[in-house]
């Protein structure tokens, strides 16, 4: 039974109150709240509401049981009568707490009296495993005593709370911080005031054993003893400094172990020192690479410049060697340059061998050692670990001892100058950086090697250009752009009839030049400075004596690095005799082109005067020797009349072939032509002098011949001519062969005869104008010698050639024309029978126009007995006349007729009653042909007319009107 002295069943004072709501505020809802347990049901009520007087919450348990029931909902304290502890129930009770995760610091109160059962129950309680916050309040107590007594509980426990939350905030806090230390990758450890270890991460763990040789764990270890030799060294001092000195710090060494470069920086604290370590070897990698970047550039400026600034092309490589071998460790230099044959290297100069070895290299094949093979692939070769390589190319080098290797070629463009090697003994090989920095190195020294070999070039050029000009009688000219100054040499002024030196103005000059030549001068001068184009004039300059003499001027402009004009250099000449020579040669030229006019004059009517009486002696012998009426022993003689005459007409011919050849004036008509085809009308025209003299024609064609192209008109000539001079040269009853071969996209024809033969030491002369060899032979077989010239002009004009070949006197001669065929051509289609268009059954009614009236009379027969209508007029009015009464097919006309030209009698015809036409003239030249084309003839036949031409060319004409 609960007794409570002094207590009238009123609320404690209002400062127990307080102190209740203070003490509660340090509870959780949930557990503001005190479990009440007590045998007799009005001590449990009376203690509630004294608690609840105070602000607590109180719940009654009935039983220990319902306590640890209500305790696992949540309590703030529990106040248990001694009565409520049976033997039975304080185990429960005590399983009921340790199931609840705050039962060792719940304040439970036990309500007692004095006696021995109260202190046994306690021990019993304490030994079975309940202890911490447990109170004994003993009977009889006053209100407030229970009062306090519960609070005082409480806090203890608020208390227990308050140290359990920083206990846990604090397991928080080094777990957090343990994670971040574990996030960093990179090695970091922390160690407290004497140095020892109390944490380190798995990066610090794989950097150290490098140096530890693995130490299984540092935690809990002094840095000092696990690594003594720390103490006095770099780091060492470093880290005893910044924890002293209780300042952050950073420091960079090179962890020789490693082999890296490692930053450390250094955190302290007065309890801790925290060390973080990175590795910069790449950024301390990159940064001397810049440096030696850096060094190397301003190595190149330096060394450009000094190469620049060389004046000796031998001390070139020699003089920039040692900053070069400083720099890069290199101990040897070779230095060929390429000889003048262009087939071998010189040693132009080298260092770090002996005099011996530098005699044994003087000179390297292209293609010998790395050197040689260098100059010849004009590829950079870099050799490395060379004293165990086995290429034979090194052969060389290894034998000196030398290591690395790096051979470069001295290009300038696509020339190659020579070759340029440096070499170390003792590394064994050149990075990328080392190879590129060569590279360019060798690139200048390329560049000044060739500047200086081009100076000395110059140098000795000027002297050959003074002795040159001297020689020449050239005088120089230097004019400035910015002074107009004008500086002449002695030469130059002797043309101006000027001192040497200087003079203010080009004006100087100028005024000494002719009056009409000043602008020419000025305009040429100042379209050289706006275009920049040379310079290049000829005037006349007034001599101090009198009179004029010619000079040539010439310069070129010359400017400045950022384009300004500085001026022009040049040279003058006086060309005074070459210009009176040349005004000769005009008139010489002159003189002589109206020699070859009066000349072409002379034997164009000189063929008109003899070809024109020779026409009806052509015709008449042609009637008479084919009169059946007229006695054989007649016809030999009209046979050998009309040999004569056509004779006289091929020399004639051939006199005007040989002059257009020589002027230049003989053109083609080029076209596809089949050669076979061509050489069987030259048989058909060859076959009755052929067959009267029993020779015997073999011919053997070849059968695809394909086409040439050609004047088929001056090839029918060539082979007419060949054909016509086997026949002429080969003795009644020989033989003759006419073959053709297709060989190798060409065509090859070949005369061969059986004749007289050609002298060995003729041949050469064989195809010369005028040339027959021998004065027997001219008298013996006629002509002048001009076939054969004319022969090969007209091959080589087809850009073909002719060779005569023969054994000698007596062994027959062998003439072989070759001529390209024209590629993808086929032979046009031979005419089938019935082709052609069969002569008209009407009869061709013709007017025939000359004014020589034995022509007209023995023409006029011959067209007659062709089968033809031919009406004769002499002059050309009555040709017109005709033309208007009459209706003509065709006219044939002389073009020299008394009264106007035959060429205004066609152009006339053609307006009255258009008509083919066939000009008849004495003059063949080319341009003759061209105008009687151009009046409207549609021939032209060159007299002494052949009537079988004619009657041809007639039937040709009236057949396709």
């Amino acid at each position: 039974m609960i007794t409570l002295p002094g207590h009238d069943g009123q609320a404690p004072s209002s400062t127990v109150s307080r102190d209740a709501d203070a003490v509660l505020d340090d509870y959780p809802e949930v557990e503001r709240r005190i479990l009440l347990c007590a045998p007799t049901g009005s001590d449990g009520r009376t203690a509630a509401k004294i608690l609840s007087g105070v602000g607590h919450n109180v719940t009654i348990c009935n039983s220990v049981m319902e306590v640890g029931v209500q305790i696992s909902q949540g309590c703030s304290a529990v106040v248990l009568a001694e009565e409520a502890l049976g033997s039975m129930t304080v185990p429960a009770f005590l399983e009921v707490l340790h199931q609840q995760p705050s039962w060792s610091d719940l304040p439970v109160i036990i309500v007692g009296g004095r006696g021995e059962a109260v202190q046994w129950r306690l021990r019993r309680m304490a030994n079975l495993g309940l202890g911490g916050n447990v109170s004994l309040l003993e009977r009889p107590f006053h209100p407030e005593t229970l009062i306090s007594t519960v609070e005082v509980a409480m806090r203890a426990r608020s208390r227990q709370y308050q140290v359990r939350t920083l206990l846990r905030e604090q397991e928080e806090s080094e777990l957090r911080l343990h994670n971040i230390f574990e996030s960093i990758s990179e090695p970091f450890a922390v160690l407290d005031q004497k140095w020892r270890f109390t944490y380190v991460n798995r990066g610090f763990m794989e950097l150290v054993p490098r140096a530890r040789r693995g130490n299984p764990g540092l935690l809990g270890q002094v840095l000092w003893e696990q690594f003594p030799r720390l103490v006095e060294t770099e780091l060492g001092k470093f880290l005893h400094q910044v924890f002293t000195d209780q300042k952050p710090g950073v420091l960079e060494f090179h962890y020789e172990a490693a082999r890296t470069w490692l930053e450390v920086r250094a955190y302290p604290s007065h309890e801790m020192l925290a060390v973080h370590v990175r590795d910069v070897t790449e950024r301390k990698q990159a940064a001397e690479l810049l440096r030696r970047r850096s060094e190397r550039m301003q190595l190149l400026s330096e060394l450009l410049a000094q190469l620049i600034g060389a004046a000796d092309s031998q001390t070139v490589v020699r003089d920039l060697f040692p900053k070069v071998a400083k720099n890069l460790d290199v101990d040897t230099y070779f230095n060929f340059m390429l000889s003048e044959s262009g087939d071998h290297l010189v040693l132009h100069s080298c260092r770090g061998v002996s005099p011996e070895v530098q005699e044994s290299i003087k000179t390297l094949s292209l293609g010998t050692a790395i050197c040689g093979t260098v100059a010849l692939l004009r590829q950079p070769i870099i050799a490395t670990d060379i004293q165990h390589s086995t290429d034979v190319k090194a052969d060389l080098v290894r034998g000196l001892g030398i290591q690395a290797y790096a051979c470069h070629p001295l290009m300038v463009g696509e020339r190659l100058l020579g070759t340029l090697s440096f070499a170390s003994h003792t590394r064994p090989a050149f990075d990328e950086e080392e190879i590129e920095f060569l590279r360019l190195i060798t690139q200048y020294a390329a560049i000044a090697l060739d500047r200086l070999k081009t100076t000395e070039a110059m140098e000795k050029n000027a002297q050959q250009l003074g002795v040159a000009l001297g020689a020449a009688q050239l005088g120089t000219w230097n004019w400035d752009a910015e002074t107009d100054a004008m500086t002449i040499s002695g030469r130059t002024g002797e043309i101006y009839g000027l001192n040497a030196g200087t003079y203010p103005s080009r004006s100087v000059l100028r005024r000494l030049l002719h009056p009409d030549d000043r602008e020419q001068a000025r305009v040429s001068a100042q379209k050289s400075v706006e275009t920049g184009c040379d310079y290049d004039i000829e005037y006349r300059v007034r001599r101090p004596k009198g009179g004029y003499r010619w000079v040539t001027a010439k310069g070129r402009c010359v400017f400045h690095l950022d384009g300004r004009l500085a001026g022009m250099l040049g040279v003058a000449q006086d060309i005074t005799e070459s210009k009176e020579a040349e005004t000769r040669l005009r008139e010489a030229a002159a003189a002589a082109e109206a020699a070859n006019r009066s000349k072409d004059l002379f034997l164009a009517v000189l063929s008109h005067e003899l070809r024109t009486p020779l026409t009806p002696v052509l015709l008449a012998a042609d009637t008479m020797e084919h009169d059946v009426a007229l006695p054989a022993e007649y016809k030999a003689d009209i046979a050998m009349i009309r040999r004569n005459v056509e004779l006289e007409a091929k020399i004639i011919d051939d006199l005007l072939d040989i002059s257009r050849i020589t002027s230049g004036k003989l053109n083609l008509n080029l076209e596809s032509v089949d050669v076979n085809a061509s050489i069987r009308q030259v048989c058909a025209m060859c076959a009755a002098q052929i067959t009267e003299r029993a020779i015997q024609l073999r011919c053997d064609f070849a059968e695809d011949p394909g086409t040439v192209r050609a004047d088929s008109a001056r090839l029918q000539q060539v082979l007419w001519n060949l054909l016509n001079n086997a026949v002429k040269f080969t003795p009644d009853g020989g033989t003759i062969d006419f073959r053709t071969e297709r060989l190798d996209g060409h065509l090859r024809i070949q005369v061969q005869d059986s004749g007289i033969g050609i002298a060995e030491e003729l041949l050469p002369q064989i195809f010369n104008a005028f040339e027959q060899g021998d004065i027997r032979i001219t008298r013996q077989f006629g002509g002048l010698g001009l076939g054969l010239a004319i022969t090969k002009a007209l091959v080589d004009m087809h850009h073909g050639t002719i060779i005569a070949e023969s054994d000698g006197n007596g062994s027959g001669a062998r003439f072989t024309v070759t001529l390209p065929l024209e590629s993808g051509t086929q032979l046009p289609a031979a005419d089938s029978p019935g082709a052609r268009t069969p002569p008209q059954a009407t009869r061709q009614h013709l007017l025939l126009v000359e004014d020589h009236a034995d022509t007209a009379r023995v023409l006029g027969t011959h067209l007659r007995r062709m089968g033809f209508t031919v009406t004769v007029a002499y002059t050309v009015a009555s040709a017109l006349e005709l033309v208007r009464e009459e209706e003509f097919d065709l006219v044939v006309s002389d073009l020299g007729l008394p009264d106007q030209s035959g060429f205004e009698l066609m152009r006339q015809i053609v307006e009255i009653h258009p008509m083919p036409g066939i000009a008849m003239s004495g003059y063949g030249m080319a341009e003759d042909i061209r105008k009687s084309r151009e009046a409207g003839f549609s021939q032209h036949l060159v007299k002494p007319v052949n009537i079988t031409r004619l009657e041809e060319a007639i039937r040709s004409l009236v057949d396709g009107k």
